[in-house]
């Protein structure tokens, strides 16, 4: 079975083929990400140039765009999530993060991409990487100065923090 580049486990012939050769429009946002991932794979620019919202195509340069297809191979698709984008909506978000390999270097690309509907059509409008998520902890960090939380009256990292590192299981006395 030839698999479909885009991940899905599904052969080529019957995923992303029939929308990248033209035959059928992507049904979902998720879809037409997909059937340009794996136009990208197959080096079918001008897929890739029909699927860009018409009001958009100034935008963005179709030789550009070649080169880089053309001097990329690309490795994985990997889908991390979807907002709206279905059969009835008109416009839809895909988050994702492409693996290629381009003049030697690996390199990964990820992604929230957006999307409108239009007729019944699909176009990709525009993509932005993701804002960074901070992460908040729930407890309050403890230094390696601090007092060690076990209540010795050592610094942590005389204390409890030597445990954690792997060292003795009990503290040297100081």
């Amino acid at each position: 079975m030839n698999t479909c580049p885009c991940g899905s486990g599904n052969s080529y012939a019957e995923c992303c083929e029939p929308y990248v050769e033209g035959r059928r429009d992507a049904p979902t946002a998720e879809a037409l990400l997909r059937s340009r991932y794996t136009a990208y794979t197959k080096k079918a620019i001008d897929y890739l140039w029909d699927t860009i919202h018409p009001g958009r195509r100034s935008k963005f340069d179709k030789r550009e765009m070649t080169q880089w297809a053309q001097s990329s191979t690309w490795n994985e698709l990997t889908i991390l999530g979807t907002v709206a984008g279905g059969p009835n909506d008109t416009r839809g978000e895909v988050e994702f993060i492409a693996r290629y390999v381009q003049d030697g270097e690996k390199n990964t690309l990820r992604e929230v991409s957006h999307f409108v509907r239009e007729q019944g059509r699909w176009y990709f409008t525009t993509g932005h990487h993701p804002s960074a998520r901070q992460v908040v902890r729930s407890e309050p960090r403890v230094g390696r100065n601090d007092p060690c939380t076990c209540g010795s009256g050592k610094k942590y990292k005389k204390c409890c923090g030597r445990k954690r590192a792997g060292a003795e299981a009990v503290p040297r006395e100081a």
